[in-house]
């Protein structure tokens, strides 16, 4: 299957451990790239990752969680 840059997907996935699953993930990512200049120095090539999951499990409380990070690809 072939992503199109730039548009947020649904994705979910089984955690396992010894083949028994333990908890099921499901949610919404988005990652894309941003540039920008600043001073004489610009800074290109800078990607961020968002996203936005529901953890369901029998051994735990169901959650929801978020995250957001940046790095830099030289």
């Amino acid at each position: 299957m072939i992503l199109k840059e730039g548009i947020p997907w649904v994705y979910y996935k089984q955690h396992q451990l010894d083949y028994v699953v333990y908890a099921q993930s499901y949610g919404l990512k988005y990652q894309g790239d941003f540039s920008f200049g600043m001073g004489p120095a610009g800074v290109n090539d800078l990607t961020f990752n968002i996203g936005l999951s529901r953890v369901e499990g029998d051994s735990f409380e169901d959650e929801m969680r978020a995250w957001l990070s940046f790095y830099y690809s030289l």
